[in-house]
């Protein structure tokens, strides 16, 4: 079940931008700590906005993650449609490895993770939180 075509990964946009050449910048709310194949690999992945599929008007796009380093690119050159912060944007076929290889990197906190099918859901891991016991070690206690 988690070979090949396994998961999809629902990401929130953050941020939006156009640059002076016309790229349009899609920032979503996770990236390099919970998906970092792209940057490892070269993965690539398509985007579908959840909202509005089939809009009309595209442009040249990045969507990039919320970490501010330069392998922190998800997909590059993908035609998009405008979208506004909250807009959910899904992300088929992320892999197999997608979860397995997240990190906490810069103190991201790992998505929850669910099992659908054919009309019912499970939880396979909660949502990580700062507050959990055992998330993070202070240096006083390393």
């Amino acid at each position: 079940y988690i070979a090949a075509r396994a998961g999809t990964v629902l990401y929130r946009v953050g941020t939006t931008k156009f640059t002076a050449d016309g790229t349009y910048f899609i920032a979503v709310d996770g990236g390099l700590a919970d998906n970092p194949r792209p940057a490892l690999y070269t993965a690539q992945y398509a985007a579908i906005m959840v909202d509005a599929p089939e809009v009309e008007g595209r442009f040249s796009s990045h969507i990039v993650g919320k970490f501010c380093e330069s392998g922190d690119e998800l997909i590059k050159g993908i035609m998009m449609p405008m979208v506004k912060r909250w807009d959910l944007m899904l992300m088929p076929v992320a892999g197999a490895y997608h979860l397995s290889m997240s990190s906490n990197y810069n103190m991201a906190t790992r998505p929850c993770v669910l099992w659908l099918e054919e009309g019912r859901e499970e939880v396979l891991q909660k949502r990580e939180s700062p507050e959990l016991e055992g998330w993070w070690v202070s240096a006083d206690e390393a």
